[in-house]
């Protein structure tokens, strides 16, 4: 069910589109990916359609290589999701350091040989975090439906009960 997979929002430098694809190649069940240049809505302000994907997910990885830092969407889409709580996933690249928004928090260097084993790890990590939403998911959903049925039940037997006893 579309609702409730773990959204992750890929940020990165166009000119990084290999690391992207390798982390999509990868088609984990329950969690989607969100790739802004998969995403065409021409006539829109991209910022617009940024944000809006930004505040729906529920993280947020970044591949940090040289592209990357020099990225200003990068740095832009790194601030708004540490403005807007969000999990933030960094993968540095081997030659690079984290800026100022991300000092402190613990990321993942990979080497462009090695990015595979990189990119299971962060999907090792993410899958109990998608598991989760899921399963508290369809709990929410039993509980509203449960929520619907209930009151239909009780009125149904309200009914019969009055129509037995006209009998």
């Amino acid at each position: 069910m579309r609702g409730l997979s773990y959204k992750l929002f890929v940020s990165h430098s166009f000119r990084d589109t290999a690391l992207v694809r390798a982390l999509q190649s990868l088609n984990v069940p329950g969690i989607e990916l969100y790739i802004a240049e998969d995403d065409p809505r021409y006539g829109e302000r991209v910022s617009a359609k940024i944000e809006s994907e930004l505040d729906s997910s529920d993280a947020v990885v970044v591949f940090l290589t040289k592209n990357g830092k020099e990225s200003d969407s990068v740095n832009q889409e790194i601030g708004y999701a540490k403005k807007a709580n969000k999990l933030i996933v960094a993968m540095v690249e081997h030659d690079q350091t984290v800026g100022v928004l991300l000092q402190g928090i613990e990321v993942i260097h990979f080497s462009t040989d090695k990015v595979e084993d990189a990119l299971k790890r962060v999907i090792r990590y993410l899958k109990p975090k998608a598991e989760k939403k899921e399963r508290l998911g369809w709990i929410i959903l039993g509980v509203i439906i449960s929520l619907i049925l209930i009151p239909i039940l009780i009125a149904l037997m309200l009914f019969l009960r009055g129509k037995t006893k006209r009998s």
